[in-house]
């Protein structure tokens, strides 16, 4: 079901041209990632379940949400909006922090 609602998406909102779901390349990430860690790369239905379980698996791992994205090839950087509660300025205020993190190389893990 994931993959079918981002080819849907992929077409309508992007314009771009069909492909199969077996041939179709994503990523699959736990929620709190952080840059590229905790990413795994897949190719269609049978090779995203087994990536899911992996992510999942991961010792120690309380993780609890895991996004799945088309791919998008050799990135280098990704933006953040980091928000944060902002108590001294009064109920439901809130502040918004944005930045682009250049991503570490392959193989690096924090």
């Amino acid at each position: 079901r994931a993959i079918n609602t981002l080819l849907d998406i992929r077409h309508k909102v992007w314009g771009k041209s069909p492909v199969t779901p077996s041939s179709f390349r994503g990523v699959a990430k736990l929620g709190f990632s952080w840059q590229g860690d905790d990413v795994l790369p897949f190719q269609g239905n049978e090779n995203l379940a087994r990536v899911l379980l992996k992510l999942f698996e991961i010792y120690r791992s309380e993780q609890l949400v895991c996004l799945v994205q088309e791919m998008v090839p050799d990135v280098v950087c990704e933006f953040r909006v980091l928000c944060f509660h902002d108590a001294a300025a009064g109920h439901g205020q809130y502040r918004r922090h944005c930045l682009w993190m250049g991503m570490h190389g392959k193989g690096y893990h924090h």
